[in-house]
């Protein structure tokens, strides 16, 4: 059996409200998500960005034109599902992909980017916002 880690399950809590378009807390309010991005922070920097979705397994086999990050991440999960079928990576193995993102180094110098892969083992802190 593979057990995923706690810190894990927190990001996917995160990835998973941060994909959303609108929150309804309580059936009272709704906040409008897509002004909000994901805040990560790592060991040398701060990284914002939209989660994009995960590939379900009926998307594995599709030949549609894609971006090339699109089809390395497609590629991983059928490689990732021969071997281990359903089963998921245990601990804080696995990553998952970014878009619009920006990385700000402490030095005041920021790399923007159209896509990254995150690899879970690498978030020291997470939090959703708007960061602008």
């Amino acid at each position: 059996m593979i057990v995923s880690s706690s810190k894990k399950e927190i990001i996917r809590g995160f990835l998973r409200v941060a994909s959303l378009e609108k929150l309804d807390l309580h059936n009272e309010i709704t906040v409008d998500m897509s002004i909000n991005q994901l805040i990560i922070v790592t060991a040398g920097c701060v990284i914002t960005g939209i989660p994009t979705q995960e590939i379900k397994d009926s998307e594995l086999h599709k030949n549609d034109s894609i971006s090339l990050n699109d089809q390395i991440k497609r590629n991983a999960a059928i490689s990732h599902h021969k071997q281990y079928g359903d089963k998921g990576l245990g601990g804080n193995d696995g990553a998952f992909l970014l878009e619009n993102v920006s990385i700000k180094y402490s030095d005041n110098f920021t790399v923007n980017l159209p896509e990254l892969v995150l690899f879970y083992d690498q978030i020291v802190a997470i939090a959703i916002g708007n960061p602008g």
